[in-house]
């Protein structure tokens, strides 16, 4: 136990060790710059104790002024881009995924007429014209060729064996057989 707080102890002073030399190397100052300064250098200083030519600027005369960072913070918030996805990344990758080929296309079934709700009770025939007798539910119907039944069946034929009558919204023809 104490060997372990001796080495976590030498790696804490290296690290803050480490930290102090490494902001000192940031901020130059008089004090640190005639630390580094070889001994003859002292000469290049005038009488009254200014700085040479060859100075570097510190980080903190570096930054902009108030008024200038202002203005910069200003004209960075005006600018807008807009930026659009990558037609890449707009899948999810981390979807459910599978690997069964898709499902063929049903097409939807095509509108039929419904089932006829006209029974055949009988016939009149008056040469070649026939006057039928149909039973609609508890109604009884009497029908000519031409006629138009409850706005949805039209009877366009009539012969011995048989009756087609015409579905008036899809135009489609049903056979009601005599037999």
């Amino acid at each position: 136990m104490k060997r372990r707080r001796w080495i976590l102890g030498l790696a804490l002073a290296a690290t803050l060790g480490a930290v102090w030399w490494v902001s000192g190397m940031d901020d130059d100052t008089d004090t640190s710059a005639a630390t580094h300064r070889p001994r003859g250098a002292s000469a290049n200083r005038t009488a009254t104790g200014a700085r040479p030519a060859t100075h570097r600027t510190t980080s903190r005369e570096r930054t902009p002024d108030a008024s200038a960072q202002s203005r910069l913070l200003a004209e960075l918030t005006q600018r807008q881009h807009p930026h659009e996805p990558l037609p890449e990344l707009i899948h999810n990758p981390f979807a459910a995924a599978s690997f069964d080929p898709p499902p063929p296309k049903v097409e939807a079934p095509k509108p039929s007429a419904p089932p006829l709700r006209y029974k055949f009770i009988g016939k009149l025939a008056e040469g070649k014209d026939y006057t039928v007798f149909l039973n609609d539910g508890d109604n009884m119907v009497i029908a000519h060729q031409g006629d138009t039944l409850n706005d949805t069946y039209r009877v366009k034929a009539i012969t011995e064996n048989a009756i087609q009558f015409e579905y008036l919204p899809l135009n489609t023809v049903q056979t009601l057989s005599l037999q």
